[in-house]
């Protein structure tokens, strides 16, 4: 059965999902260090992806959209 979310402390790994259309429901702060969460929704294509980028390391993204995810999110990790 599929959650209804997807965790990752992996900052790349999380601008590769926003890059490949992977909705962001929130970034949690972890507790005990500095670390942050991301939370995305899960599905079968974020299953898809995440062993794509972790075992396959053979993934594609737009190099301009990852760039504007990397920005996106450290700008919400920095505002908030």
């Amino acid at each position: 059965m599929i959650e209804n979310y997807f965790e990752t402390t992996n900052f790349y790994l999380a601008t590769f999902l926003c890059s490949s259309g992977i909705k962001l429901l929130r970034i949690d702060q972890t507790e005990g260090d500095r670390r942050s969460k991301f939370v995305f929704l899960e599905s079968e294509k974020r299953q898809e992806l995440v062993n794509a980028f972790l075992v396959e390391k053979n993934t594609k993204v737009e190099v301009h959209e990852f760039i504007t995810q990397i920005k996106r999110l450290k700008s919400a990790l920095y505002d908030s």
